[in-house]
């Protein structure tokens, strides 16, 4: 099992690589509670994903292998820094005030967000609490914990388009 570490800022552009090389592979994950989980990195001052002044969590882990992909290194599980979701929504907090202010929120990315379902439900239960947006960057759905949705089309099977529907923003991208 890997060991709970701090989450520090830094960028999707830092490579990382084997820092929680005892991960379960991407397909193996067991994430029923989404106590824990494991993040690439984030930032805080985008602009563009999502409205307003986002702060943005990368997810590791994906099974897609897109040939577009922006951030191929947050694939893996074991190249992101395993951390409890408390962890990351006190630190999400420490910037709340600041985000609401600024009309933004809260973006979670990756990697795909869904291998860790249970994990992103939570930090989106947390922020909804907090009174920030909620948005997404995903393959699939995640039901009523979202403000928004940005997906490529080509990525969601046509009976899960549905479930959008609800969603107050959504916004379809496609990939190259």
């Amino acid at each position: 099992m890997s060991t709970v570490q701090p989450l520090e800022a830094g960028s999707r552009y830092d490579l990382r690589a084997g820092l929680s090389p005892d991960a379960p592979d991407e397909s193996q994950v067991k994430d029923e509670e989404g106590a824990f989980g494991y993040c690439h990195s984030y930032e805080t001052s985008s602009r563009y994903d999502g409205p307003g002044l986002r702060v943005v969590l990368f997810v590791s882990g994906c099974l897609l292998r897109c040939t577009y992909c922006h951030n191929p290194d947050t694939w893996h599980l074991k190249d992101g820094t395993y951390v409890s979701a408390d962890q990351v929504l006190r630190r999400l907090a420490d910037f709340a005030p600041s985000i609401q202010a600024l009309g933004g929120g809260l973006t979670i990315s990756g990697g795909e967000p869904m291998v860790q379902r249970a994990f992103t439900q939570r930090i989106f239960a947390g922020a909804r609490k907090m009174g920030l947006h909620t948005a997404i960057q995903t393959s699939g759905f995640l039901g009523d914990h979202l403000s928004a949705f940005s997906a490529d089309r080509d990525s969601i099977p046509a009976p899960n388009q549905r479930h959008l529907q609800g969603i107050s923003e959504f916004a379809w991208q496609r990939g190259p």
